[in-house]
């Protein structure tokens, strides 16, 4: 019956009309402006140029707007280019300039991705875009290889759709400002009344797709009020919406993603057991790191549709529903490669050792020590495997808004009702299941479309001397193959992801290294530095302002008094506002501040 569903296939895909690569962006050219950026130092995290580059630039399948459009798109209140590197370093993106790795100058963290069918170019982020951080040391700027961004996701999106508009409605209008976007896109020669109604009417739809995510991840009642702020996003309630919502075309689905986290650090994340603040997601099963980043892609705008095969393919089994996406498994692979070997970056100042020595007693003290929940992993032992620590929410005490809500969103299953989560065996859909299971149910269905490739990247970017790899091992060399590989797959990442979703309201304890560079701190970025976080509840900074980009050397943490906005613990009414408590985590509360100094200098040797 496979091979009859594949001849259909081929039938079908004969007489339908050839993909023709869109005239405006199918041409792949650098764009016109160039920018120098201000030089950077680079910290030993045992990547070279040539590691860094790759994942900066590697395509993992996120599509924002056709490439050529950001590359001449202004900004909606100025002729400026919206890549101007002042307008980028605002939303606290980093620009970066032209290079062999990055021909139209895009921001660090901004790729290009080529639509498989139609060969056109679109602008996304790929994974550094979050997970690199541009701080400043002592006047010397530095970037860290997968440290926290400080950007502000709902920021750039609104800038982006305002300027989409903006240039859309002048063309409407046959203003200046879409003209001079046209011509640059075109050419003078090409710049024809057809071209120019074609690419309005495309507009049209990119601007209506990018203003319904939003929508659709809207929090509070305020349209495009800016929960997050910088450096944070409530990205398990976005992915979650990206395939309950939009993968299955309900608005019915919508869950507010009003639990926004810290972007968390990449160094020893492709070593742990489990990932996510909340360690919800396994991470040690074939699939593991595959299936994470995978998720990542959907939540950042990769595209997943889950819909019905037409009514001929009703009687081939397995074949009722199909799946269609643009995640790029095979690069998704490399960038695991990568960050296999990534580590955390050494405080780039001066240490006081005998100082350190004396924190270092205070870190491994079983009573009062750092050491009872954050496991120690000496610099040279961080690519080793370890079992990360999940500790209850309730003893932690911190905001538990994001792993309550994490598992207890719920969605109708719509069309997938009574079809099976893991695609080819295990438990089925009820009517109503848990949010969270729709972007496994729809990653799956992308990788049994490219089965070989998935099972290959599945065995690049696995943990090498993981037990569940062994009866996997072996390199498929057809689509059977993979196909039976996969079955187990998915049935040991589900099983897996259900025995820890059992723990309850958790967060993960990870270990410390680097910690430095991770400011602000607790999972949701409530606290500003690690000298705050040191205090009794009570005692830390109710408000402080966040977005700067300078290392305080004497807290450890991120200057606080001056940036680009503030952050608020509570509101108006001296409310706590949901997701922004910065109480819990006080097991060090009780040291004297000499001990808390001492403590602080160990930290930095981590």
């Amino acid at each position: 019956m496979k091979y009859l569903a594949l001849l259909l296939s081929f039938i079908l895909c004969a007489c339908a009309e050839k993909p023709q690569p869109h005239p405006s962006f199918g041409e792949f050219r650098a764009v016109e402006h160039d920018y120098e950026t201000k030089s950077v130092s680079y910290l030993d995290q045992n990547w070279d140029n040539t590691q860094r580059k790759r994942f900066w630039y590697t395509s993992q399948g996120s599509r924002f707007v056709p490439y050529m459009w950001y590359a001449y798109l202004e900004q909606a209140d100025s002729q400026a280019w919206f890549n101007e590197p002042e307008h980028i370093e605002s939303m606290r993106y980093i620009p970066m300039s032209r290079s062999p790795e990055n021909r139209g100058a895009l921001p660090l963290g901004f790729a290009v991705t080529i639509d498989k069918q139609t060969q056109d170019a679109w602008m996304g982020f790929t994974c550094a875009a979050c997970h690199t951080a541009k701080v400043e040391f002592e006047g010397r700027p530095y970037l860290v290889e997968g440290g926290p961004t400080m950007g502000n996701w709902h920021l750039f999106f609104s800038e982006l759709i305002g300027a989409l508009e903006v240039t859309y409605r002048s063309g409407k209008e046959d203003g200046a400002k879409f003209a001079r976007f046209a011509n640059n896109l075109y050419g003078p020669e090409k710049n024809t009344e057809s071209m120019r109604s074609e690419l309005l009417r495309d507009m049209k739809n990119v601007i209506d797709y990018l203003n319904r995510h939003e929508r659709i991840n809207q929090v509070g009642s305020t349209p495009g009020e800016d929960h997050y702020g910088f450096g944070r996003i409530d990205a398990f309630g976005i992915i979650q919406n990206a395939a309950s919502v939009l993968a299955l075309d309900d608005e019915g689905n919508i869950n507010e993603p009003n639990a926004p986290v810290s972007y968390p650090f990449l160094w020893g994340a492709h070593q742990s057991n489990v990932v996510q603040w909340n360690g919800a997601l396994p991470n040690d099963v074939f699939l593991g790191p595959l299936a994470r980043n995978s998720g990542e892609v959907i939540g950042v705008l990769g595209r997943l549709a889950i819909e019905e095969n037409p009514w001929w393919w009703s009687w081939v089994p397995g074949q009722k529903l199909k799946y269609q996406g643009s995640i790029d498994f095979a690069n998704l692979g490399d960038i695991e490669v990568l960050l296999r070997d990534l580590r955390s970056p050494s405080w780039p100042g001066e240490i006081d050792h005998a100082l350190a020595e004396r924190g270092r007693e205070i870190y491994f003290d079983q009573e009062i020590g750092c050491v009872r929940c954050h496991q120690y992993v000496p610099r040279e032992n961080e690519g080793e495997l370890y079992k990360a620590n999940l500790i209850p929410a309730a003893i932690v005490g911190t905001d538990p808004l994001m792993t309550e809500q994490a598992n207890s969103h719920m969605a109708r299953s719509g069309i997938l009702e009574g079809q099976r989560v893991a695609i080819l065996k295990g438990p089925k859909f009820a009517e109503i299941e848990p949010a969270i299971k729709f972007s496994f149910n729809g990653t799956f269905g992308l990788m049994l479309k490219e089965p070989v490739t998935v099972v290959k990247a599945g065995l690049k970017s696995g943990q090498k001397s993981s037990s569940n790899l062994e009866p996997l091992i072996s390199e498929p060399t057809n689509d059977d193959q993979a196909e039976l590989t996969l079955e187990r797959a998915f049935n040991d990442y589900i099983q897996a992801t259900s025995t820890l979703q059992a723990e309850g309201p958790v967060y993960k304890a990870r270990p410390l290294t680097g910690i430095w560079a991770t400011a602000p701190y607790l999972h949701n970025g409530s606290v500003p530095n690690l000298h705050a976080l040191l205090q009794h509840p009570d005692d830390r900074p109710s408000r402080f302002w966040v977005g700067s980009r300078k290392i305080d050397t004497v807290n450890v943490g991120l200057v606080s008094h001056e940036g680009l906005e503030q952050f608020q613990v509570r509101d108006e009414n001296n409310r706590i506002i949901p997701g922004n408590s910065n109480a819990g985590h006080d097991m060090a509360s009780g040291l004297t501040e000499e001990q808390k100094l001492a403590l602080l200098e160990f930290l930095k040797t981590l």
